[in-house]
């Protein structure tokens, strides 16, 4: 609401957009290809089957590692389990 107050086209939320954004106002085409570069190392669909699931049946072992320990207290925390 206060970027609509402000008259603002868009609103960057979070540090690691922001620090991304002016990244590419900088250098865009390297941002790019980082962009590029990331998508590449990430799993394809492949394998991957068209039926509906609910978050909780699509839990594996990277979800329950340690990296992911605040979102899963948060989750119990407010209910989202």
């Amino acid at each position: 609401m206060a970027a609509t107050r402000r008259n603002q086209a868009e609103l960057i939320v979070g540090v690691p957009a922001k620090v991304l954004a002016h990244a590419h106002g900088i250098a865009p085409g390297m941002v790019s290809e980082a962009l590029a570069l990331a998508n590449k190392l990430l799993p394809d669909a492949r394998g991957a089957s068209s039926e509906k699931k609910t978050g909780r049946q699509s839990q594996s072992t990277v979800t329950r590692s340690p990296l992911t320990m605040l979102g899963r207290r948060a989750a119990l925390r407010y209910n989202q389990q």
